[in-house]
Formats: C-alpha cells, sequence, structure tokens
C-alpha cells in the first residue's frame, strides 16, 4: 500500500491494520490514536500504524509518542 508523506486516510489506514474502519474510528474516539487533519481530512501517520501492525494490531497497551 501507497502512503503519501508518510500519512494514511483512515481508510487506507484500516486495510494496511487488516481491521473494519469502525475498529479503527473506536481506538480513535478512546484515545488511543490521534489522526492529523490535513485540509480537513484525518490522516494516520504510517510509523505509527507500523508499530501497531508490530505488536500484532492490538491496541490496549499502545501509547503515543
Amino acid at each position: 500500500m501507497e502512503a503519501k508523506n508518510g500519512m494514511m486516510t483512515l481508510s487506507e489506514a484500516a486495510k494496511y491494520l487488516g481491521i473494519s474502519r469502525m475498529t479503527l474510528y473506536n481506538w480513535i474516539k478512546a484515545g488511543k490514536l490521534y489522526p492529523i487533519r490535513i485540509m480537513g481530512y484525518p490522516y494516520l501517520p504510517v510509523a505509527e500504524l507500523d508499530k501497531i501492525k508490530e505488536k500484532g494490531n492490538h491496541l490496549e497497551n499502545h501509547k503515543e509518542g
């Protein structure tokens, strides 16, 4: 999957992680992920998505930074 400027849309991120968009939205709502808004659209950094993939798509103990 190709990311532009190291960022993915929420739909791209969900596909990349192999989860539903609803799960991704729930993680954002719970404060486990923080999208960056560019021109009003939410994006997620690929580096953060890679960290999640390394943990097997589990965010229970995932923290930013």
